[in-house]
């Protein structure tokens, strides 16, 4: 008789389990969408193992975090502190292909302070362009690296060089072969905000000068908004 029910019994049991986990299936379902979320990214974060990682990547690495450290240290955005080059977010009103190649219109004029020749920003370390001309209440902005435009900057500390503006954010320069430039080497302008990014070296033949391709760290398209220092 006991032998017969155990059938039975087995199938009630495992029924009860189904209805169970059944009903508390709303409860588990936010747990397993927050782990696979938690797990892509995770992956995003350390697309490679750290033990994978190089030498060039580890120095990247660090070159970022003491950028941002400089910046941290250096700047304050937003803020009226009298101690810090203090910048503003500014819109940007109109752009390319509604404006000429390489420039774009700032949302503040002259009603803000804005002058011609000062200076437009991506962030407080790296620049963008400078005023053209002004408005009262908008500006227009030729961005360095505007077709042919020629800019003084330097590498390496100390070393001269002028960017030539190949357009889209990239720029051409020549240097001595001696001089031991990196790619990933930072370009600064004189004012020591950084302006370009070196990502290819090439040896001009029959020369004793390098030819540089250099980039700005940003693309526009990802920015609705540039900085203007406060006043």
């Amino acid at each position: 008789m006991t032998r017969n029910n155990s059938p039975l019994k087995t199938s009630i049991i495992v029924c009860s389990i189904v209805l169970i986990l059944l009903l508390l299936r709303p409860l588990f379902s936010p747990l397993i969408a927050s782990l696979l979320v938690y797990a892509q990214n995770s992956e995003s974060l350390f697309p490679k193992p750290i033990q994978h990682y190089d030498e060039v990547d580890i120095l990247e690495l660090r070159r970022k975090a003491e950028l941002y450290d400089e910046l941290e240290k250096n700047y304050i955005i937003g803020s009226s502190n009298p101690r810090t080059n203090v910048l503003k977010p500014v819109p940007i009103i109109v752009r390319a292909p509604s404006t000429p190649y390489g420039t774009l219109i700032i949302g503040a004029g002259s009603n803000e302070g804005v002058k011609k020749g000062e200076i437009v920003f991506f962030d407080s370390l790296t620049a963008f362009g400078t005023v053209d001309t002004v408005y009262k209440n908008s500006a227009r902005v030729v961005r360095y690296s505007h077709p042919d435009r020629k800019t003084r900057g330097y590498v390496k500390g100390n070393i001269p060089v002028t960017l030539v503006g190949q357009g889209a954010g990239s720029f051409e320069f020549t240097i001595p072969q001696q001089v031991p430039l990196l790619k990933g080497d930072l370009v600064y302008l004189p004012n020591n905000h950084i302006v370009a990014e070196v990502v290819q070296i090439r040896k001009e033949e029959d020369t004793t000068l390098t030819k540089v391709l250099a980039r700005s760290p940003y693309a526009l398209s990802s920015f609705r908004f540039l900085l203007i220092k406060e006043r």
